[in-house]
């Protein structure tokens, strides 16, 4: 939440954080990431928004891919499986976390462009 904030004040797109690998070919690194150079954002050892709910404008949707996503929003809370799908509107409280101790991938996409980890 607090790097969108920043990335707002800015006028940045969050990418903008996140640049390419130097060493690849410029005219490539405006349009290809190859397989070793892809970016990766880790939460190492986060596996959960937290305790409190958050909202903001926008929507969010997501596809679960691997492992157990529990997801809070408002009052209800649901836990998705692989293949299991998402899609709510961002002003509803809302949460995540992995219940278990496996990873748990999920492609979230967020409409405006949101990072929280």
């Amino acid at each position: 939440g607090a790097l969108q904030d920043i990335c707002e004040a800015l006028g940045v797109h969050i990418g903008w954080f996140f640049q390419a690998d130097a060493e690849t070919d410029e005219a490539e690194r405006r349009f290809i990431v190859r397989h070793g150079n892809r970016r990766r954002l880790s939460y190492s050892g986060l596996a959960s928004t937290g305790d409190d709910l958050y909202r903001h404008k926008g929507e969010e949707a997501g596809l679960v891919l691997a492992g157990i996503l529990e997801l809070t929003i408002g009052d209800d809370v649901f836990t998705l499986g692989e293949g299991d799908s998402f899609s709510f509107p961002s002003h509803l409280p809302h949460r995540y976390a992995n219940p278990s101790g496996e990873e748990t991938v999920v492609v979230w996409a967020n409409t405006p462009i949101t990072l929280r980890p």
